[in-house]
């Protein structure tokens, strides 16, 4: 997580320093792009797998039928994104950068390449199942330095086309080094598992699927709206400020995400009892959320510095916008440790309702905030969702807590 963090802060300084809130902005639109692909290739299934593959690891037919299963309906999805994306790479340029911009090769690039971070997510998850966690680790810390590498490369010497082609070209890079990691198992899973194909075998897998493709879809399109809708109303620049803001989001909520996915969602998940659930909840809110909450004070105080720092003078006007995001970031965090819960408990229709709900109250706002209050109007919509979703948690999960 550290290498990835400090990864995306020097990438995130070398695209304000080389591209600039306009290139950002951009940035922005085809990496929701590329996240809603991912989340389509893989149908949700990465928490599955994980699950399933360390289930079978004492019935090696199962657990290598299992993968060989998963293999051929990953490879005919990423196969079939790959031809679209070939055959209507026009029409896309113009749907996600508007026809002003001509970016159509990265989507013969993608086409060519997109099943290796298709398969990325697999080959992890497959080995985040087994239980090697050496081998993980190594694989995240030489992935990130990878595609960093690249991509700052790409971005030095072809700035804003650089800075867009490395984020179909790193994952890839990723998937194929998580490939070599993991290609003796897999060939011999496959070799094993391929003479008796039974796709029942995925079955169990759609309960996780239904929930994470929801979030993996949808939350990127809602995203790539509201950046238009800056587009339109306040131009480029204005959607590069708010995208900006979401990237400093980023650095320290990875934090509070992976932790919480990392230590709570296992501890949470063998609870079976309400008392249970209260004794593992209750050390992030006594501890971790007011830490949390004391950081993002800091950050708020020293505003101006961590933006020159992070990113660039040109950037700084996100200062007057920033206070917004870090309430709305610590009302999610609070919001975070409920909604573990449904993943936790297989909740999946109430996880539906609450997400979509969440979305929609995302949209509808930032709609209406922008238009009153311009850019700053998509912060405040981000603070008013998750203080309503957090109320939203607290009503529902009144009873277990």
């Amino acid at each position: 997580m550290l290498i990835r963090m400090l990864t995306g802060v020097v990438t995130a300084k070398l695209i304000a320093i080389y591209i600039g809130p306009a290139g950002m902005a951009l940035m922005g639109n085809f990496r929701n792009f590329l996240t809603s692909l991912e989340s389509v290739s893989t149908l949700g299934f990465q928490n599955g797998i994980v699950k399933y593959i360390a289930e079978y690891r004492n019935d090696e037919k199962k657990q290598s039928q299992f993968v060989a299963v998963l293999v051929v309906v990953i490879a005919v999805f990423a196969l079939l994104i790959s031809v679209l994306a070939l055959v209507f790479r026009t029409a896309l340029n113009n749907y996600i950068f508007d026809d002003n911009f001509s970016f159509a090769y990265l989507f013969t690039v993608l086409a060519f390449i997109f099943p290796l971070q298709a398969f990325n997510v697999v080959f992890i998850s497959i080995i985040n199942g087994l239980e090697r966690f050496k081998q993980l680790m190594f694989i995240h810390i030489c992935g990130n330095l990878l595609a960093f590498t690249v991509g700052a490369l790409l971005m030095y010497y072809w700035t804003l086309n650089g800075a867009l082609l490395s984020l179909v070209v790193g994952p890839a890079l990723v998937g194929l080094l998580s490939f070599f990691s993991i290609r003796k198992d897999l060939f011999a899973m496959l070799n094993l598992g391929r003479k008796s194909l039974d796709f029942k075998l995925l079955s169990p897998l759609f309960s996780y699927s239904v929930m994470a493709l929801f979030s993996g879809t949808v939350a990127p399109v809602v995203f790539f709206y509201i950046r238009n809708y800056i587009m339109d109303l306040q131009g480029i620049t204005a959607a590069g400020y708010w995208e900006a803001v979401n990237r400093i989001s980023g650095f320290y909520m990875m934090f509070i995400t992976t932790l919480i996915t990392v230590y709570f969602l296992p501890k949470l998940s063998a609870t079976k009892t309400r008392l249970e659930i209260r004794s593992e909840i209750k050390p992030y809110i006594k501890w971790i959320l007011p830490i949390f909450g004391v950081g993002l004070l800091v950050v708020y105080q020293w505003r101006i510095v961590f933006i020159r720092l992070l990113l660039s003078e040109s950037f700084v006007p996100i200062s007057e916008i920033l206070s917004w995001q870090l309430l709305g970031d610590f009302l999610k965090a609070a919001a975070l440790i409920l909604g573990i819960l449904f993943y936790a408990k297989r909740i999946v229709v109430a996880y539906l309702v609450t997400e979509g709900l969440s979305f929609l109250i995302l949209f509808v706002s930032s709609m209406f905030l922008i238009k009153q209050f311009g850019v700053a109007g998509a912060t405040m919509a981000h603070a008013f969702t998750y203080l309503l979703y957090l109320v939203i948690l607290l009503f529902y999960f009144r009873k277990k807590i």
